[in-house]
């Protein structure tokens, strides 16, 4: 999905976003997609980054232990 809205902006607004949360942000902004559904996605990317980074936290601190 993010690549898909990544796309689209640039695509079309020539807008280029670095974060996943920029992202819909941006989208929400140039009403791209429903904005109730861009609220639930926000939801799931804001939970995948902080999986992401808690996962990448503790493998480093395993590597260095």
């Amino acid at each position: 999905m993010a690549n898909t809205l990544q796309h689209l902006l640039a695509r079309r607004w020539g807008k280029v976003v670095d974060s996943y949360l920029g992202l819909i942000d941006e989208a929400m902004k140039r009403e791209v997609m429903d904005r109730d559904l861009l609220a639930r996605l926000k939801f799931f990317f804001r939970l995948r980054n902080l999986l992401v980074h808690k996962y990448l936290g503790d493998r480093q601190k395993s590597a260095l232990e």
